[in-house]
């Protein structure tokens, strides 16, 4: 089963994932903030990572430098999808597998997910 780790400052944005995903039968982890994230990347199993872009502190961008740079050469490969309101013009795109715009409809995230878990 894949293990998906979304992280979102917007609550109501991680809520929805969560219950959209674990209706379908996947296993989601959601955080609110970067730091929480990349604590809840290092400590788990995860397969695929979804990230707001603009949030307070740990942005996207810093959440998906830290990935790249794990001391685990398997983990800095991981896909990670940017999830981007369109107005984030600093997104370091060579960072991210996938950038979609938001708002997004969580069928097109799910057809991205599962494009990046037949690549993995």
């Amino acid at each position: 089963m894949i293990k998906i780790l979304a992280i979102d400052d917007d609550i109501k944005i991680t809520y929805l994932m969560k219950d959209f995903f674990n209706n379908i039968g996947y296993d989601i982890i959601t955080k609110n903030n970067g730091g929480e994230g990349i604590t809840a990347f290092n400590r788990d199993n995860i397969d695929i990572v979804i990230t707001d872009i603009d949030m307070p502190g740990v942005n996207g961008n810093e959440v998906a430098r830290r990935i790249r740079r794990s001391r685990k050469r398997k983990k800095r490969k991981i896909p990670i999808i940017a999830l981007t309101g369109g107005l984030d013009k600093n997104i370091e795109k060579n960072l991210f597998n996938y950038v979609l715009k938001k708002p997004i409809k969580l069928n097109t995230l799910l057809r991205t997910i599962n494009s990046c878990s037949h690549k993995h």
